[in-house]
């Protein structure tokens, strides 16, 4: 039998917890799966780390039920003309699938943690297509 939806309440909970103790968790997540880490990357392969992510800011603002996290972070850009950093907001999507994937975009292997989520999922859905066949 598939697992009840999610409801509000429990979504809630996910942001507060996301939000209280793992920040450095969704700066991973946007770093490596989101478009903002994408371009992070690329500025940073010709400017030598002219931008980067910054904790401060940084919050999970909504889940979806189909595991899209929205997520807003600061972006700090530095300026090699002046010599002055300059600190922006940007939101970005990351889907939690991606994360839960052993490998990302680039052939990096996700942490062990999210490696033991993957295969706690996988056995899962092994099990359901079980007693469904």
């Amino acid at each position: 039998e598939p697992a009840p939806p999610v409801t509000e309440a429990e979504l809630e909970k996910v942001l507060e917890f996301m939000n209280a103790d793992h920040v450095d968790d969704l700066l991973e997540y946007v770093g490596r799966w989101s478009e903002v880490g994408k371009a992070v990357d690329n500025a940073n392969a010709f400017s030598r780390g002219s931008m980067g992510l910054e904790r401060e800011g940084t919050m999970l603002l909504s889940v979806s039920r189909d595991g899209v996290l929205t997520v807003r972070v600061s972006v700090r850009k530095t300026s090699f003309f002046f010599n002055k950093d300059t600190v922006a907001s940007e939101t970005c999507l990351v889907d939690i699938r991606e994360v839960l994937r052993t490998t990302d975009a680039k052939g990096k292997r996700a942490p062990p943690k999210y490696d033991a989520a993957l295969s706690a999922r996988q056995a899962q859905e092994k099990a359901g297509a079980e007693l469904s066949a």
